[in-house]
C-alpha cells in the first residue's frame, strides 16, 4: 500500500495534475511518444461526425426508398383496379375489353419499370455518396494521424 501511495503522490506532485507527461521520458524513442494526442482525438471526433452524417443520410435514403417502393405498389394496384373495374362494367364487347386490358397492363408495367429503375438509380446514388464520404474521411484521417505522429499539428503546420 505504501509503495502505491508513494507512486501516486510522486506522480501528482511531479505533474501537477494538468501538466502533460513527457512521453519520451516514459517510452524512449517510441514513435507514440511524440504523438499529438489532441490531434488524434480531433481526428476521432471528425470520424465520428462523418459516421453520424453517413447514418443520417442512410436513414433518409431508406425512408425515400420505402416511399418510392410504396409508390410502385400503389401504381400497380391502381392499374389492376382500373382493369377490374372495366371487366366488371362489361359495357363493351369482350374484344374491346381485352384490347383495353392489354393497353392498361402495358401502361402499368411501363410505369412500374420506370419507378423501379428510378429506385435502383436512387439506391446506387446513395451508395456512391456514402462511399465518397467514407473515402474522404479515411484520406483525411490518414493525413491527420500522420501529422500527429510526426509531432506536427493536424492542420498541416
Amino acid at each position: 500500500m505504501n509503495a502505491g501511495t508513494t507512486v501516486a503522490k510522486r506522480s501528482s506532485a511531479t505533474h501537477g495534475g494538468n501538466t502533460p507527461i513527457n512521453g519520451t521520458a516514459l517510452f524512449g524513442a517510441n514513435p507514440l511518444a511524440t504523438m499529438d494526442i489532441d490531434a488524434v482525438m480531433a481526428s476521432g471526433r471528425k470520424t465520428m461526425a462523418a459516421v453520424a452524417q453517413l447514418r443520417q443520410s442512410a436513414l433518409a435514403g431508406a425512408h425515400e426508398a420505402q416511399r418510392r417502393h410504396m409508390e410502385l405498389i400503389n401504381q400497380t394496384m391502381d392499374g389492376y383496379s382500373t382493369m377490374l373495374t372495366k371487366l366488371m362494367s362489361q359495357s363493351t364487347a369482350i374484344e374491346d375489353w381485352l384490347e383495353s386490358q392489354a393497353e392498361t397492363s402495358k401502361q402499368t408495367l411501363e410505369k412500374g419499370w420506370a419507378t423501379a429503375r428510378g429506385l435502383a438509380d436512387f439506391v446506387a446514388q446513395l451508395n456512391q455518396e456514402a462511399f465518397a464520404v467514407i473515402s474522404k474521411r479515411v484520406s483525411e484521417s490518414i493525413s491527420e494521424i500522420g501529422a500527429a505522429t510526426s509531432g506536427r499539428a493536424a492542420n498541416g503546420g
